[in-house]
């Protein structure tokens, strides 16, 4: 950048006889000191704001999911603790996590978390209820049907999920990783969030048994269905205890 007293010094080199080069070089010198610094001010600037607004995209999604989940439910809703910044919301879903299996990588599972809630517009809390509904944060479960690991994700509607999203798919064993499987389990949910219209007792109850038999239960039991009962109640302990 060519500031006023860029432009200065350029007009003393060019309209003064300088009796050797050194003149010059220092009044040279002088330019670049003065436009780096201009661009790493510049570059500052921009990383702040940068900063800025991802700390306020996380946060307005973070509050429009909350809404979503808790189907507008004001009293529930205004319980939610606030975080300031992002740093305070990492913190406590590290702590979170090393409280409900110390043996995980909280900072890796937190890092993954905020990453795949923000692409496709979480609540980070909300995948930590389900990991909890599912799993209690043991990476090692297998269910009954076959469901795998912390989000309890079947192979095959995993391998589905990949290949319809163009992923890559890393095999069965790969879902006993923590961060696969968080990675595989909420793209299944932006598929089952989509294509429910985004209506939350719906999609999250089709997460349990299958947006094929959810069909055949009557509207009135979706809200009362178990599952999402058990969602919701953990995401609100987790709230509850991240206040205290």
């Amino acid at each position: 950048m060519i500031t006023q007293s860029n432009r200065r010094v350029t007009g003393l080199i060019l309209n003064q006889d300088f009796g050797s080069g050194i003149e010059v070089l220092s009044c040279m010198r002088l330019i670049l000191k003065k436009a780096i610094y201009s661009i790493l001010l510049m570059t500052v600037g921009c990383q702040m704001a940068n900063n800025k607004t991802s700390q306020y995209d996380i946060e307005r999604i973070r509050l429009h999911h909350s809404r979503e989940i808790l189907m507008a439910n004001s009293q529930s809703y205004k319980k939610l603790k606030k975080f300031q910044t992002e740093k305070k919301m990492r913190q406590a879903i590290e702590d979170y996590i090393e409280v409900s299996n110390s043996k995980l990588d909280a900072e890796e599972i937190a890092e993954v978390l905020i990453q795949v809630s923000y692409d496709y517009h979480y609540d980070p809390m909300f995948i930590l209820s389900v990991i909890t509904t599912e799993s209690q944060f043991n990476p090692n479960t297998v269910g009954k049907a076959g469901e795998i690991g912390l989000m309890q994700i079947k192979p095959d509607t995993a391998a589905w999920i990949m290949k319809k999203y163009k992923k890559a798919w890393q095999g069965r064993e790969a879902l006993f990783d923590p961060v696969y499987n968080i990675q595989v389990g909420a793209l299944y949910f932006k598929y089952l969030k989509k294509t429910l219209k985004s209506d939350s007792k719906l999609y999250i109850n089709a997460y349990n048994v299958g947006i094929n038999n959810l069909n055949r239960y009557p509207a009135s039991a979706t809200v009362h269905y178990p599952y999402y009962k058990k969602v919701v109640s953990n995401y609100l302990t987790i709230y509850n205890k991240m206040s205290r």
